[in-house]
């Protein structure tokens, strides 16, 4: 039983998290695959709360994970666990779950990223899959913006989230003497009971609300038990939480091994084993982040634009209104402008014998146009136009991304600049849209 002061704890950072400013825009329109028993899903997450914690990775460096949930999923258990990715994997594989969980490297990329809802969406790949911007730690908390306009297998998503997230901190421990104290002495006697076979000391050391197994049943296990536990361990220590511990052992052939007990009442029972290896009490060490991109657009998508304050070629733009227009069957237009456009004269954008002007109401025709191919999910940005209201249109590569779900497109513009001593294109500006589709074919 939790002491007054443990819970004392748990409510107070159960208050903390609820202040948490985690918020954006979670949106995935999963296409149907029968083969792999894959529904087709669409749908928008709405996250309000995230933890992080430091995680193993493959190249023995450590990386942030960040898991994102609604409001009311209590993570109460998570801070409390001493494996948060363990509790964090049981967690999304629940047929409830909903949640975005994601791993961030030391620059800033996300190289890991699923989503899940209510066992119907499960989607997710290691990789490249977007990018966190201005990663950083403040306190105990991790922040940043996750951004992803993409595709994943045929299925496309879009990823506009800001989090704040609660650091997972570690339970605090004290080391168990050099023979496990009395935890020590419940595994030993608990080893001797399995290799003699005997199952009254067996079952004795099993928790309360594990069921009785049969006759049957217990000849298939034991063998299985026999197997998995040295004959001959020794103890070297370990570590108590609580009402917990953790045994360091030298198994059969100085192999190592480990055990975490339980205790209830006046018993220690048995949690878990590891022979081979050892349970991992040390936690990852916390990556440093390095050469992270700026957030040049700190704000969230939302109907219409967002940060239209932008540059090209070094001319000011204060972007207001945007149109997204399919012109043809593979092709989609959007259009950038500092005025109110009339949609209802978006063809003037292709017909040369209707006026410009008549889209850009009584404004300078003035913006700039960016072209995709496709059809659906994530666009592909081939070429753009600079409108001018003296020189018309001059084709030039505009940078920018877009996804189509629905009737609705989503996606960005980046203003760069290229330096013409080393060539190289640095982003100066970034602008973000959301806009229903205006079918003009």
């Amino acid at each position: 039983m939790k002491s007054s002061r443990s819970l004392t704890f748990a409510l107070f950072f159960a208050l903390g998290s609820a202040h948490a400013a985690t918020s954006g825009r979670v949106i995935v329109d999963q296409i149907a695959k029968p083969n792999m028993d894959q529904a087709a899903v669409r749908t928008e997450l709405k996250l309000t709360q995230a933890m992080a914690f430091p995680r193993d990775w493959f190249d023995d460096q450590s990386r942030w994970s960040v898991l994102a949930v609604p409001a009311d999923v209590d993570l109460s258990a998570l801070r409390s666990s001493r494996d948060p990715e363990a509790w964090v994997s049981t967690y999304l594989r629940d047929e409830a779950a909903i949640g975005l969980q994601f791993v961030i490297d030391t620059y800033g990329d996300a190289i890991e990223m699923n989503v899940y809802e209510r066992g119907k969406l499960q989607l997710g790949a290691s990789g490249t899959m977007g990018q966190v911007y201005a990663p950083r730690i403040e306190g105990n908390r991790l922040l940043g913006h996750y951004v992803n306009f993409g595709d994943l297998f045929g299925s496309a998503l879009v990823i506009d989230l800001q989090f704040d997230a609660e650091i997972w901190q570690a339970a605090k421990s004290i080391p168990l003497p050099a023979d496990g104290g009395p935890a020590g002495a419940a595994y030993l006697a608990l080893v001797k009971a399995v290799h003699a076979g005997d199952r009254a000391a067996i079952e004795a050391a099993q928790p309360n609300n594990r069921p009785r197994i049969g006759d049957e049943e217990f000849k298939e296990a034991l063998p299985m038990m026999q197997a998995m536990m040295p004959k001959k361990p020794k103890i070297t220590g370990g570590k108590s939480f609580g009402d917990t511990a953790v045994l360091s052992i030298v198994g059969d052939d100085n192999q190592p091994a480990s055990a975490e007990l339980r205790r209830e009442g006046d018993r220690w029972i048995m949690v878990r084993s590891s022979a081979g290896s050892s349970i991992n009490e040390q936690t990852p060490l916390p990556p440093v982040f390095a050469d992270t991109v700026a957030d040049l657009c700190p704000t969230v998508i939302k109907n219409g634009i967002v940060c239209g304050d932008t540059t090209w070629k070094d001319e000011a733009f204060a972007m207001r209104d945007v149109l997204a227009i399919q012109s043809d069957d593979e092709v989609h237009m959007v259009l950038l402008a500092p005025s109110p456009l009339k949609p209802q004269h978006a063809s003037a954008l292709w017909e040369s014998e209707q006026p410009l002007e008549d889209l850009f109401g009584k404004a300078p025709a003035r913006g700039l146009l960016l072209m995709f191919e496709g059809a659906s999910g994530e666009l592909s940005a081939v070429s753009g136009y600079h409108i001018d209201p003296e020189d018309g249109f001059n084709e030039e590569y505009l940078g920018g991304e877009a996804v189509r779900i629905g009737d609705k497109l989503y996606g960005s513009f980046k203003a760069t600049k290229t330096d013409p001593d080393t060539g190289e294109a640095k982003v100066q500006k970034i602008l973000r849209f959301e806009a229903a589709v205006l079918d003009k074919r």
